[in-house]
């Protein structure tokens, strides 16, 4: 599995998926469950719901997309709830031409939770919408660490805000601009 691991806030996304975008027309699928087999489809980034607005206290639980091309057909899995209702699924797994974009941002007014863009597929799409992500966000994005970093998460960083993976996660493992070990 590739993951490309970033902060960003709103404004430091949009110049990157505007390029990466540019780079070929994608559509973002709602991944996750969905109540019918027709999820919530975007044709750009920008248009995200709460782009730059993390949905939960921690990365791994937040809103992901699905990421392919315009014609790629995304397949839902139905799931039989012990309800007795169906919901559907829709995940990477199930779609091996795209990749996952989960945007993390901004949560509570301090705390900025991480992003990433990554695949566990070896396909040529999923493999090219890769390398056209990871060609935009170099262009944008500094690299601190593990992660690449935007200009206004890079702003946040310096004002003493958390740059984490998760509200809950202990502050040592913030991301930091230097190793407190060599302290």
């Amino acid at each position: 599995m590739k993951w490309l691991l970033f902060f960003a806030t709103r404004n430091d996304l949009l110049p990157l998926l505007s390029d990466f975008e540019g780079a070929r027309p994608v559509k973002y699928v709602h991944a996750g469950h969905w109540p019918d087999a027709t999820p919530p489809t975007w044709s750009s980034g920008s248009q995200l719901p709460h782009l730059g607005v993390a949905t939960a206290s921690s990365s791994v639980v937040s809103q992901a997309y699905l990421v392919a091309h315009p014609e790629t057909p995304i397949a839902p899995q139905p799931v039989k709830l012990v309800s007795g209702e169906t919901r559907y699924l829709f995940d990477q797994l199930a779609n091996p031409e795209s990749a996952v974009f989960k945007p993390g941002g901004l949560w509570r007014a301090q705390i900025l939770l991480h992003g990433g863009f990554g695949t566990a597929s070896e396909s040529q799409a999923s493999q090219l919408l890769m390398k056209a992500f990871a060609t935009a966000i170099r262009s944008h994005f500094q690299r601190i660490k593990a992660f690449w970093v935007g200009t206004g998460a890079e702003r946040m960083l310096d004002s003493g805000a958390r740059l984490t993976i998760a509200e809950q996660s202990p502050r040592e493992f913030d991301l930091t601009r230097h190793d407190p070990e060599a302290s």
